[in-house]
């Protein structure tokens, strides 16, 4: 009966550690679920990343490409500029030129008005003799 009972001990610290190992392998494969899951959210995280990345990219290779656009017209814009005030500076001159032919023009008619009146005074003292 002794041997029966070691027996029937054994038999159940055995069933002890069969069940403690079941718990064991149940607790493991919870983590292991919870792990996986985890990876999962994870895998979908670096995806959605990779998807913002390439859409971020695309749309800095935008700006990028606008700011050299603008940079470009700015450069055209100012040489325009430098080209109206040359033109404003040579308009100007001309200006000046003509004002002063103006000037010459007015003084030369005033100077051959002055001469008619002078030649009519003397062609009527001379048709009044």
């Amino acid at each position: 009966e002794s041997l029966s009972s070691q027996s029937s001990e054994q038999v159940n610290a055995l069933v002890e550690e069969k069940n403690a190992i079941e718990a064991k392998l149940i607790e493991i494969s919870a983590q292991i679920e919870a792990v996986t899951a985890e990876n999962q959210a994870l895998v979908e995280q670096k995806s959605t990343l990779a998807e913002e990345k390439e859409s971020l990219s695309s749309e800095l290779k935008a700006v990028m490409e606008a700011n050299v656009n603008a940079e470009t017209r700015i450069e055209t814009i100012v040489s325009e500029k430098a080209m109206l005030e040359s033109a404003i500076v040579t308009l100007e001159a001309s200006v000046s030129e003509m004002q002063s032919q103006i000037k010459t023009l007015e003084e030369e008619n005033e100077s051959s008005t002055q001469t008619l009146d002078a030649a009519n005074e003397e062609l009527e003292n001379l048709q009044s003799e």
